[in-house]
């Protein structure tokens, strides 16, 4: 397993910080190492997640799914133990491409 993986987003959201991957993207590239590295070029952010709802409705032939990114993977046990890269990488950076 590679250590860094890098991929692109297709959309962000500026009011969540989240990117959004189609799922023709390589998941493994963005799931598997330690750190993920994604662009994202600036004429695809968007203000709100409902401005890229309306663009997916809108679409002749969306993406079969979309993956939200908000950060790295994190989880909590029964005892409320928080833990970050159990399903997903620990580290992500976005690289804003102008």
């Amino acid at each position: 397993v590679a250590d860094i993986g890098l991929t692109h987003a297709w959309r962000g959201v500026a009011e969540t910080g989240t990117l959004l991957v189609r799922s023709d993207v390589g998941r493994r590239a963005a799931l598997l190492p330690r750190v993920h590295l994604m662009a994202l070029a600036l004429t695809d952010l968007r203000p709100g997640l409902s401005e890229v709802l309306a663009e997916v409705s809108a679409l002749a032939e969306p993406p079969r799914a979309l993956v939200a990114i908000s950060g790295p993977s994190r989880t909590g046990d029964i005892e409320m133990t928080l833990v970050t890269g159990v399903h997903g990488p620990e580290q992500v950076v976005l690289l804003l491409v102008g």
